[in-house]
């Protein structure tokens, strides 16, 4: 068991690096055309869209941390008293 769950942790953030590695690597394109002659806002430049591939990747190394820290508390509540 905790074998299982250290292996699980470390594939998680693997693929979660990997994902995210490769989601970084090619261009984000995103298009939105829009017309609104009587508004006074202005459009505030700095605004970041991530991808689905990016989701995913931050989902799996969530994922993979989490598992981590269970791995963890296993190893610590297994120590002789």
């Amino acid at each position: 068991m905790v074998l299982a769950s250290g292996i699980l942790a470390l594939l998680g953030i693997i693929a979660g690096v990997a994902t995210l590695i490769y989601s970084l690597s090619r261009p984000t394109t995103f298009s939105w055309f829009a017309y609104a002659p009587l508004s006074d806002e202005t459009f505030l430049p700095g605004m970041t869209i991530l991808s689905n591939t990016q989701v995913t990747g931050l989902a799996l190394l969530a994922a993979g941390l989490l598992c981590a820290a269970f791995w963890a508390g296993l190893r610590v509540g297994k120590r002789p008293h």
